[in-house]
Formats: C-alpha cells, sequence, structure tokens
C-alpha cells in the first residue's frame, strides 16, 4: 500500500490555501452573477450523436455516439461503462466517457473518463486497464449538468461535452481542510481525431461573477494496481518515489496495454498516492470576470510496454521521434526468447530509468533512445537476469543483440535403506545469491 508523504501533503495544503477563502481575489463575502455572464458562456449541450457505435472503422474515420447495447461497451477486468454512457472511437483506440449517472470510484459523479482501450484491426471494441481518472479544480470535482455529443466525427473530429459546476472532492476533504467550492463554470470536452491513439482533454472553467478568481491548481488522479503500474521517466516503477520533480508525461503500464497522461502548456507535478489513488497537480491559472482559462491534456494509448508508451507521448506533444535501436534476445542454443523484458538505464549512475521494451515471439525488441550510452538489463523467466556493458547509441539508433545463458534441470530420486523410493523434496539454495532486480524495473509485481 502506498504512504502518503506529510511532505507532499503540506505542499498540497498550502496550494489550496494559498486562495483567499474560495478563491476569490477581492471579494466582500461570495461570488456575485455578472449582469450577462450567463448568455456569456452559453455552451451547447450536445445530444446522443452517432446512432450507431458498434461497428469497425476504416483509417481515417472517428465517431462519437451513446452506447445502447452490451456489445458496444469495451471490456476487460477494469471496465466501468455501461450502457446510457458515451462512446469515442476510431480504427485504433476506443473511449468510454461515463453518462448523467453515479459511478462506482471515489468520484461518483459521472461524466468522468471510464474507459480506454487499444484496438486491433476490424475491432470496434477491446480491453481496459484504466479503471477511474478523475479531474479537479483546486480540492473541488466537477459536477455534471449535461454530457453529449458535440460532433459525431462526420467531420473528422468526435467531441464528447460535458458541463457542470464544482464540488469538494471527498477523498481530499477528509483529509486536509477544504474551502467551499470556486463559483466556476466547468466544460471538459472529450476530443478524438481520425488516425491518431490518443484522446485530448480540453478543461475549461469560467468565472460569471465579478471578481478575479485564483485557482492555485489543477487536480488529476489516477488509479493503479490490478495490472497496471504507475510509471515515471527517471525513476521507474519505483513507487516510492512517485513524488518526483515536474515533468510533461507520466505513464500508468501493463502487460498488454500501456497509457501515457501529457500536456504541453504545463507540467505535471506528482503530489502523492493513497489507497492505489495518485495525486498530480498541473498549474493553475487566473480567472477574470467574464473570462475563462483552459488546460489542454492528452491520454495516449498503446501496446504494453514503457518503450510504446513514450513513442505515443511524443506523438501526442508534437515532438519528432526518437532513433530507433532494435535487436533480437536469443537464448545459449540460438533460439529467439519471446516475451524477456529489456530494462534500459543511463550508464552515467547506473539508476536513472530510462525505458523498456519486450519481445515479441521472434525475440525482436524496438525502443526509442536518445544517443549515449546505456547498461541494459535483459530479464527472462526462469533465467539470471543478464547485466550488460555500456551500450552506444549513435544519433542514428543502434542494432544489438543479446543472448542470455541457458537453464539446466536436475533429475533425483530419494530412496530408503533398501532403495525403494520415497516422497521428499530437494532444496537449492544459489551462492552466490542472484542479483536483486532494482524496484524501478517494476518486475516485483511479477514475483521478481
Amino acid at each position: 500500500m502506498f504512504k502518503i508523504s506529510s511532505l507532499c501533503l503540506g505542499a498540497l495544503f498550502i496550494l489550496i490555501a494559498c486562495s483567499d477563502g474560495d478563491g476569490l481575489v477581492g471579494a466582500d463575502g461570495g461570488g456575485e452573477q455578472g449582469a450577462d455572464a450567463t448568455s456569456a458562456w452559453n455552451l451547447e449541450p450536445g445530444n446522443t450523436g452517432h446512432t450507431e457505435v458498434g461497428e469497425a472503422l476504416d483509417a481515417g474515420k472517428v465517431r462519437a455516439g451513446k452506447v445502447v447495447s452490451q456489445g458496444q461497451l469495451l471490456s476487460g477486468l477494469k471496465a466501468e461503462g455501461r450502457i446510457g454512457d458515451f462512446k469515442l472511437y476510431n480504427d485504433q483506440v476506443a473511449f468510454i466517457i461515463e453518462g448523467l449517472r453515479p459511478s462506482n470510484g471515489y468520484v461518483q459523479l459521472g461524466g468522468e473518463l471510464a474507459d480506454a482501450a487499444y484496438l486491433k484491426a476490424g475491432s470496434a471494441t477491446g480491453a481496459s486497464w484504466l479503471s477511474e481518472t478523475g479531474l479537479g479544480l483546486g480540492t473541488n470535482v466537477v459536477k455534471p449538468q449535461s454530457v453529449g455529443v458535440l460532433s459525431d466525427g462526420s467531420d473528422g473530429e468526435a467531441i464528447v461535452r460535458v458541463i457542470g459546476d464544482l464540488q469538494a472532492f471527498e477523498v481530499i476533504s477528509s483529509l486536509i481542510p477544504s474551502t467551499d467550492p470556486y463559483p466556476l463554470k466547468v466544460a471538459v470536452d472529450y476530443v478524438l481525431k481520425a488516425d491518431v491513439n490518443w484522446l485530448e482533454l480540453r478543461v475549461r472553467a469560467y468565472n460569471d461573477t465579478e471578481h478575479t478568481i485564483e485557482v492555485p491548481m489543477l487536480l488529476v488522479v489516477f488509479f493503479g494496481g490490478d495490472g497496471v503500474e504507475f510509471f515515471l521517466d527517471g525513476t521507474g516503477f519505483d513507487n516510492d518515489k512517485l513524488t518526483a520533480s515536474q515533468r510533461n508525461r507520466i505513464g500508468i503500464i501493463g502487460r498488454e496495454i500501456s497509457y501515457g497522461w501529457t500536456i504541453s502548456d504545463a507540467k505535471f507535478a506528482p503530489l502523492f498516492s493513497y489507497n492505489g489513488l495518485w495525486f498530480n497537480s498541473v498549474e493553475g491559472f487566473s480567472i477574470e470576470p467574464g473570462a475563462e482559462a483552459q488546460r489542454v491534456l492528452r491520454l495516449t494509448v498503446s501496446p504494453g510496454n514503457v518503450a510504446n508508451m513514450q513513442k505515443s507521448a511524443r506523438r501526442s506533444l508534437g515532438l519528432a521521434e526518437l532513433p530507433e535501436t532494435s535487436g533480437t534476445v536469443r537464448d545459449e542454443a540460438g533460439e529467439p526468447l519471446a516475451n524477456a523484458r529489456l530494462h534500459v538505464v543511463d550508464s552515467a549512475d547506473g539508476k536513472t530509468y530510462v525505458t523498456n521494451a519486450v519481445t515479441d515471439a521472434g525475440g525482436n525488441y524496438r525502443m526509442g533512445l536518445a544517443a549515449g550510452d546505456y547498461l541494459f538489463s535483459i530479464i527472462a523467466d526462469g533465467r539470471e537476469m543478464l547485466v550488460t556493458q555500456p551500450v552506444t547509441v549513435g544519433d542514428s539508433g543502434a542494432s544489438k543483440d543479446f543472448s542470455l545463458a541457458g537453464t539446466s534441470t536436475v533429475k533425483f530420486s530419494i530412496v530408503d535403506q533398501d532403495g525403494t523410493d520415497i516422497p521428499g523434496k530437494l532444496l537449492f539454495h544459489r551462492t552466490p545469491k542472484l542479483a536483486a532486480r532494482p524496484r524501478s524495473f517494476g518486475e516485483q509485481r511479477d514475483g521478481g
């Protein structure tokens, strides 16, 4: 179980306390409605969207609509979608947005991103491992008043819009003193385009009072476990170091699927973890009367490993892809090893976690690496971990094959003084012991 850092919890309290009461600047006891503020932010709530969200789409297509049958939902151990929710999908990825209904998570108000899946070719459904994602302003979360399809995708962009106001986030309120909800109108547009594997979340807040409102942060809460683990560049899967420095991407990684959260106009600042929830903040904003502010987040969905997440995250941020390093992992007989895990750290300190990849059925791997020197650690079930000498990657990448040591089989029998077989067991103790696997590798989740 994760522990709350008292320092990080204190920092969160300071962030909230820095706003004056309910966040108003120069207020004389609460927000007042502007004379024509309501009409100034009269957003279209949307409708039910496309009538068919269960058929597979071709490249170049995208769609959004209300789910009307079980077969249109996503599957998976952690899938939370229900009939009546809303679906956005293209030929690569699919997402479920909760309708106006109570949810099963910590934020039980509806309108949340419930599920996200990577689709196989020719399919409109897949398995989601996302679990709950909560969005808030300060210690407030969005209380939806409407959820609908703003664009069904016929113009190349599918949008599901959630409109509401704010109320206190009960989990935070139970941990620290919280202020009254900000008197803001809020909209979250979930936007999916054709031919991409990421969903864009446009979080907008409108100030219809006569006073400036200071929002210290955008709160983003993720849920882990049950097959996916939190990941940070530099510290890897070491959950004791989730409160590392600010960055513009963070990951939630599983064997079958990987999620990457990115932001381009600010950075995530991990705060603390609590009962499997991971609290992150994003820089807030000041909103003048009659004005609005916006933050844009993106969620990428890829096949499961860090290298795939990082590649998709760079694309979502508009960054060039890193040079590819690739090769094959084989056993002592030269046969390819499938499902071998390659962990890469910076050779300068031997600790800074960079990326990982998993070999396919042919023993092949590929990953993006910037030019530099790296240490590879290769792990395959039933074999000793191989830690390499520094591997140099050039400006155009590198090609590097690896061979793992073989395994041995010991056959034995136990007999009594008459030579009759008797049941028993033989214990083996290796000397010296196998090298410990660093916590940053995340192999503990697989029994390593």
